[in-house]
């Protein structure tokens, strides 16, 4: 029996206000794979001194059900653009999602 956190992740990644279709690229090669991600764009301030400085990220949600073992250095092509993950995948308390902090490549 599928639980209802399960179920409501399956109808967010569905809804297309909500998720994007990406093409998943594994850095070790192989064929990609098509998977929707949910893309999380929230600012990151950095101080450097006194200054503060403001830069846009990009954070993508995808389910652990699309990818099993994503890596540093994977791509994505979202709306051709490629975005390379940044640091360990985390995945959340239930296991149903990933979330990659990725770059531009």
């Amino acid at each position: 029996m599928e639980n209802a956190f399960s179920a409501a992740m399956d109808d967010l990644f569905a809804d297309p206000n909500v998720a994007a279709d990406a093409v998943y690229l594994p850095q070790t090669g192989g064929a990609g794979s098509d998977v929707r991600v949910i893309l999380k764009r929230p600012d990151e301030v950095a101080s450097f001194g006194e200054a503060k400085i403001t830069s846009d990220t990009l954070t993508l949600l995808v389910r652990l059900t699309d990818i099993q073992d994503p890596e540093e250095d994977d791509m994505f092509l979202i709306g051709g653009r490629n975005y390379v993950v940044q640091g360990a995948p985390m995945a959340d308390a239930m296991r149903l999602v990933w979330t990659l902090n990725t770059r531009p490549a």
